[in-house]
């Protein structure tokens, strides 16, 4: 996209690796992309940077929610500030919230698109249920449930 012209804001938790995208996506284009530092975990940074993003941009074309947490390694379920499993807050909640603060800018575009990216998590795993009234609890924790659930 960068390639062809088109504004982009790179969304990243980690900035070193957000520098590292850009370097790939920058090299050549006309119109270099530009990092936004935000963590999906964190409502607090999702605001800042949706704020960020309202005050530099008058509308969006496209949002592509691609953020995930799949950590193999996590034994233990971690719980962000909000008191939420981070899988679920990352994977789910924060692409949620994130689309809900930018949704006023895709709505003045001629032709928003917002496309989010999932995993073939319910056809892997097809008796992981949403556990609704359970969604932080940590009694049914390992990463592959909590990705998949998220």
């Amino acid at each position: 996209m960068a390639a062809h012209g088109h504004r982009i804001l790179v969304l990243c938790r980690d900035p070193h690796r957000g520098r590292t995208a850009l370097e790939t996506i920058n090299a050549g284009v006309a119109h270099p992309a530009t990092l936004v530092i935000t963590d999906l975990a964190d409502p607090e940074s999702i605001d800042a940077a949706a704020g960020r993003i309202s005050g530099e941009v008058g509308h969006l074309d496209v949002l592509i929610n691609n953020a995930a947490v799949f950590d193999q390694t996590m034994r233990a379920p971690a719980f962000t500030a909000s008191g939420h499993e981070l899988f679920w807050a990352t994977n789910h909640l924060g692409s949620f919230q994130l689309t809900a603060r930018l949704s006023p800018l895709l709505a003045v575009a001629p032709s928003p698109r917002l496309i989010n990216v999932a995993s073939k998590g319910l056809i892997t795993m097809p008796r992981i249920a949403i556990r609704f009234d359970h969604l932080d609890d940590p009694g049914w924790y390992s990463p592959t449930k909590a990705y998949y659930h998220a």
